[in-house]
């Protein structure tokens, strides 16, 4: 997870993932990213792969930037 506290205490906003095959990181499994997002973007989450300068791994919340601005 990306490091950020809120109030003293840790809190994320985004993360990244990849997935693993027998231990080794797949990198640039897309056809895994993209089962991935769909399981993501049921749960409301953003993905960095639709994106136009593409960052498989990463997800966060769609309102980052308002929760962080209520941060103190």
């Amino acid at each position: 997870a990306h490091n950020a506290t809120f109030q003293g205490k840790p809190g994320a906003l985004a993360f990244d993932v990849v997935p693993l095959l027998h231990g080794k990181p797949q990198w640039s499994a897309i056809g895994t990213y993209k089962k991935i997002a769909k399981l993501g973007a049921e749960l409301g989450l953003v993905w960095g792969g639709s994106w136009k300068m593409r960052d498989l791994p990463h997800f966060e919340l769609p309102e980052w930037k308002a929760i962080a601005k209520r941060a103190p």
